[in-house]
């Protein structure tokens, strides 16, 4: 299975926000073979005792063209998104992005849009540092 060019950064940039890493890859069940999204992650919310359990899966956006990756990104989403509300409802899924793609996306208006039209959880993390800049819910 290939990994994500920014694999390890976006996986280093969980951790040090604090995420325990508890599945690379993380597999969803939906037939005899199952898919992979790239990371499962975990960690305590202190106030209530409870765990806040997340998927992830990690895109470049390094691609010759921001509209090709941006489809192929969105299609994968959204096909795990439904895999999990049956098979893992508990956990929230986020596309993992560099700041640098995250960027190339919100020049565009209409990309901008459909990506809160679709409800689509980000996490943009910067490649260099290995930190999260945001979060978008």
């Amino acid at each position: 299975m290939a990994r994500d060019l920014f694999h390890d950064a976006a996986r280093k940039s969980l951790e040090n926000d604090g995420w325990e890493i508890t599945h690379d890859p993380f597999l969803i069940p939906i037939n005899s073979r199952g898919i992979y999204a790239d990371l499962g992650a975990e960690r305590t919310l202190a106030a209530q005792k409870d765990k806040e359990m997340i998927v992830v899966e990690v895109k470049s956006f390094i691609g010759l063209s921001v509209i090709t990756d941006f489809y192929r990104a969105i299609g994968q989403y959204e096909l795990y998104l439904q895999a999990l509300k049956k098979f893992f409802p508990e956990r929230k899924l986020y596309l993992a992005i560099p700041e640098s793609g995250y960027k190339g996306l919100i020049k565009d208006p209409f990309l901008e849009e459909v990506l809160v039209n679709l409800n689509i959880k980000l996490i943009v993390f910067q490649t260099e540092t290995e930190q999260i800049s945001k979060w978008i819910k």
